[in-house]
């Protein structure tokens, strides 16, 4: 009996030591390296993800694109992406396939994109590391689709009345300049050799620019066109007697209608003409007595009436070096191709470069992977000839 107890005493020991070793081992291959504030260098994962889709109300007609085709060309992009950081580190490459070939306004031309995120690591309770919630870090190819790039321009609205002043058509909210649709550039041009425009965000301090654009079109032409001072004064000077018009009309039928109310505004009426006689005066000054280089320059933003007629000012000021309008090149786009062929393709890149040895460092890393290892010249390749 002691035997027998002596031999289960031992066998006790050799289990708890076979035990202790393996935990032991276990818990020096899966360390977790929480918590610590600094996960740059835990190395992530490429893998798809189906939460970055947001497929408009608008559809492509069917049988006017090959998703097959669509799919391999946004694989392609994958696997530059791929090539350019290999083993994300500091956070997962989470990558979503849009092949709905949908749009949210009728004015843009169908496409299909490819969208990268790239949340970071946290330790959480228990000490793992798990991913992030959406950071803002992500690298997206529009092919086809120039909507998130640029932003159409509100036509500007006489007040007290629903009326705008610009309009393409009367069903439209958007600013437009001899029937074509005017856009704004937010984003500061930085260079174009020949077939790639790069953009920046706009950044008014000495920061570095955490948005990225890449324009990849057709060599020799351009996507789009800046709006001139000149095209755009010319249909200005119209629209303030258009804008005059409809305005005093409606202070006059407010004024029957409500006498004590609009007495100020339309006892004042006199006073606005005058304004508005100088407000065209200043538009023809420009007009004639400016150079053509001048008179060249791209647009920044609209004129607003109601400043313009008010402004002290002798000659028109315009701001420079802000945002930019312009009008999409309309001919560029070969209609009777199929939509899944590639006629430009515009890259985005958001990462901000602050944090280049901190614990944001992995945002950086993102970026710089991106900017120096994607191919440009084989995306490029990648459009019709």
């Amino acid at each position: 009996m002691k035997m027998k107890s002596q031999n289960i005493h031992k066998v006790s020991i050799l289990l708890g030591s076979i035990l202790f070793v393996l935990v032991f081992n276990s818990f020096g291959q899966t360390a977790s390296p929480c918590p610590t504030d600094n996960l740059n260098n835990y190395p992530g994962t490429w893998k798809h993800f189906s939460g970055y889709s947001a497929p408009g109300h608008l559809k492509a007609e069917p049988g006017s694109y090959d998703k097959t085709a669509a799919d391999a060309n946004l694989q392609k992009l994958l696997d530059l992406a791929k090539k350019a950081y290999p083993k994300p580190m500091g956070g997962n490459a989470n990558f979503t396939k849009h092949l709905d070939f949908s749009n949210v306004y009728d004015y843009l031309p169908f496409g299909h994109k490819l969208y990268i995120g790239h949340p970071g690591f946290v330790c959480t309770v228990g000490d793992k590391v798990t991913e992030t919630f959406e950071t803002g870090v992500y690298l997206g190819f529009h092919i086809n689709n120039y909507g998130p790039f640029v932003f159409p321009v509100n036509a500007p609205e006489v007040p007290g009345t629903e009326q705008l002043i610009g309009v393409i058509d009367e069903s439209d909210i958007f600013y437009g300049i001899n029937g074509k649709r005017v856009f704004l550039i937010h984003e500061n041009f930085v260079s174009s050799n020949g077939w790639m425009d790069h953009y920046t965000e706009k950044i008014y301090q000495d920061e570095i620019p955490r948005q990225q654009w890449y324009i990849i079109r057709r060599e020799n032409t351009p996507l789009f066109s800046y709006v001139t001072r000149k095209e755009y004064l010319t249909q200005f000077r119209e629209e303030i007697k258009t804008y005059t018009d409809i305005y005093m009309r409606h202070v006059a039928d407010e004024y029957k209608k409500y006498p004590e109310s609009y007495r100020q505004t339309y006892d004042g009426l006199d006073d606005y003409r005058k304004r508005v006689q100088n407000a065209i005066r200043l538009v023809d000054d420009y007009l004639l007595n400016k150079s053509e280089d001048e008179l060249g320059k791209p647009l920044s933003e609209l004129i607003h009436f109601e400043v313009l007629l008010y402004s002290e000012d002798t000659d028109l000021k315009f701001r420079e070096d802000r945002f930019h309008l312009a009008f999409f090149n309309e001919e560029y786009l070969d209609k009777k191709l199929p939509l899944h062929i590639p006629q430009f393709i515009i890259v985005e890149l958001s990462a901000p470069a602050h944090d280049k040895s901190g614990s944001d460092a992995w945002k950086y890393n993102f970026r710089n992977k991106m900017m120096e290892g994607l191919d440009f010249k084989a995306i490029h390749d990648m459009l019709v000839k």
